[in-house]
């Protein structure tokens, strides 16, 4: 096979590879680690399909062992100092983590995507697929699960520690209204709205929104008690809000750039750069953070790159490479230290603990041998950080 044969079929498979079917919004953030994971086998193909133009590589040494840097067994996460357990609950394959030790266990938790404490149980919320976009939103209490119905995979959390918001659809359909969650209230929703809360600001509920043939005001909407009045943000996609400092965060209307909003009059406070994408606030609202991917690299000294501003002015409190690691879903112990989940070549995942002080440690135990999904379903991490404010 000539260089130009193997590069002419590399990238067919690339193409090939990446043809999905058009799908709502609210399916983004569901399939986002899927994306992710296959992107990371497209690039190497890329790469070495270069390196074979450039250099005359053969390929035989393309397709066998001949790149291969893959770490030895221990990985780096443990190679990682074991400290206290996380302040905050987490689901560990079918079991219910909670903060004080607590394991419970359901088959619900397992195909959960987040999870929180709600009442004398926990609320659950699967992932959804390409024919099934609507997540099945659940309660899991003394041993036994109910469906609550069909929504988006999120929920918003007081910091109060009230109930918690959520939404949704109208008999679990895609282009039928629906309703939002807190409590005993419920606020009707219009036709045609997937709507998905992140947080909540000092007006209301804050969601990001995706539409069927209905024009919306803005993809991102504060959503006041009784859902009379709905004020639009300058926003395309939302990722968090707190209810301290009154603050959201999201993707700008331009689609490239993130922007920190003041929630109650839309003003852009200050624009974190675009390689991050940008996370969640700290429990009181001082702290935003993001996580940066640095994509597939050959040296066990780089990994993606956690970061910290101060959610008022943008000034960058923390910026630190987690080597040889994949990072994803992150959440709060507080003000003074980060919660991440975090993978390594080997495929065993943890969650680390990252300090203000740029300390590394890991909150749990290396989970080995995370399972795969059934084909046609979406990656779903053994380790999964429960919802927080």
């Amino acid at each position: 096979m000539t260089a130009e044969d193997l590069l002419t079929r590399t990238l067919n498979e690339i193409t090939e590879a990446t043809e999905y079917p058009t799908t709502s919004m609210s399916t983004v953030v569901a399939r986002s680690r899927a994306i992710r994971g296959g992107g990371r086998r497209r690039v190497a193909l890329l790469a070495a399909a270069a390196v074979v133009v450039a250099g005359g590589l053969s390929a035989a040494l393309l397709l066998g062992h001949g790149g291969d840097s893959t770490p030895g067994p221990a990985g780096p996460l443990g190679d990682l100092e074991q400290g206290p357990a996380p302040k905050v609950d987490y689901l560990d394959g079918d079991t219910f983590v909670t903060t004080s030790g607590e394991r419970v266990t359901s088959p619900a938790f397992a195909k959960a995507v987040t999870a929180v404490r709600w009442k004398n149980g926990v609320l659950t919320a699967s992932r959804g697929t390409i024919s099934h976009p609507l997540s099945t939103i659940s309660f899991v209490s003394g041993g036994a699960t109910s469906r609550v119905g069909c929504g988006t995979p999120s929920f918003a959390v007081p910091l109060d520690g009230g109930d918690p918001a959520y939404w949704l659809a109208t008999g679990c359909r895609l282009d039928r209204g629906g309703e939002l969650v807190r409590g005993e209230a419920r606020d009707d929703t219009p036709k045609g709205a997937l709507l998905t809360p992140v947080g909540l600001a000092a007006d209301g509920v804050v969601t990001s929104a995706s539409s069927s043939g209905l024009r919306l005001p803005s993809h991102a909407l504060v959503i006041p008690p009784g859902g009379k009045r709905w004020i639009p943000l300058p926003l395309l996609g939302l990722r968090a809000a707190t209810e301290a400092g009154n603050l959201v965060t999201g993707l700008g209307r331009d689609a490239e750039h993130n922007v920190v909003v003041d929630a109650g009059t839309g003003q852009v406070k200050w624009r974190p750069s675009s390689a991050w994408a940008v996370g969640r606030f700290s429990a009181s609202g001082r702290y935003l953070t993001g996580i940066e991917s640095v994509g597939v690299q050959q040296s066990d000294d780089v990994g993606d790159i956690v970061g910290i501003w101060d959610a008022a002015t943008g000034h960058q409190v923390l910026q630190q490479a987690l080597p040889g690691l994949i990072v994803d879903a992150a959440a709060w112990e507080g003000d003074d230290s980060l919660l991440v989940v975090a993978e390594d070549r080997q495929g065993q995942e943890a969650v680390l603990r990252v300090g203000l002080d740029g300390s590394v440690t890991r909150a749990t135990s290396v989970v080995t041998g995370v399972p795969r999904p059934a084909e046609g379903r979406p990656p779903l991490t053994t380790l999964r950080l429960a919802a927080t404010p």
